[in-house]
């Protein structure tokens, strides 16, 4: 729309095109862990959320009905430090990882491994975090900031911008729930899928070009 208004470009001008993910493994199987696993993936600093999202999980965390653990996955942005001071000070050092920076091929294990994606950026333009967990059949919990609620359409809850009252009780809900996280797994995965692979995103690009040939 501000493309459109900013140059006087017609609608039937403007596509919108989205990123692409690289392809994903098979969709996990039910999970019958023992332990819950919450992941997060973004750079570790302010700009991502991680201490908001601590403060949403140790207030969600006496509800949960099976033990729990939270992955941080992400390279420090001076923001590593006083995450694990905070996990540390609130004695969650069982309950959650810190992992850094990691390899693509470990992202894709923790991606695999794990049961609920989460992450509460001050901003995301195109967040393709979100779309590589689901892709791997990982549902998604986050809040309603850019993109977010355009692009998160199936296999998403996306709770009003920084309401931590709904965001502990969408959070609790998806651990305890376990065929509602499973369901929104299933329709992410078959979303993320149609629209968001590299494959789709090219048709998408080539119907374009040739549609104005």
């Amino acid at each position: 729309e501000r493309v459109g208004r900013a140059y006087w470009v017609s609608p039937r001008k403007l596509e919108v095109i989205g990123w692409g993910v690289a392809p994903p493994g098979p969709a996990p199987a039910a999970s019958n862990h023992r332990v819950l696993t919450i992941l997060c993936v973004g750079r570790l600093g302010r700009h991502k959320g991680q201490e908001w999202l601590l403060k949403v999980y140790r207030q969600a965390r006496p509800q949960f009905v099976c033990p729990t653990r939270l992955v941080l996955v992400g390279r420090d942005e001076d923001g590593g430090g006083v995450i694990r001071s905070q996990v540390q000070a609130f004695g969650l050092e069982q309950e959650v990882t810190v992992t850094g920076e990691v390899s693509d091929e470990e992202l894709a294990e923790w991606y695999s491994r794990s049961d609920l994606f989460t992450l509460f950026s001050r901003y995301e333009a195109f967040g393709l975090s979100f779309f590589e967990a689901m892709s791997w059949g990982v549902p998604v919990l986050t809040h309603d900031v850019g993109a977010n609620r355009e692009l998160l359409a199936r296999g998403s809850v996306v709770v009003p911008r920084f309401d931590g009252a709904a965001a502990v009780g969408e959070l609790v809900r998806l651990v305890n729930d376990s065929e509602y996280r499973q369901r929104l797994g299933r329709e992410g995965r078959e979303y993320a899928l149609a629209g968001f692979t590299w494959s789709a995103v090219a048709e998408k690009y080539l119907r374009v070009y040739q549609g104005s040939s």
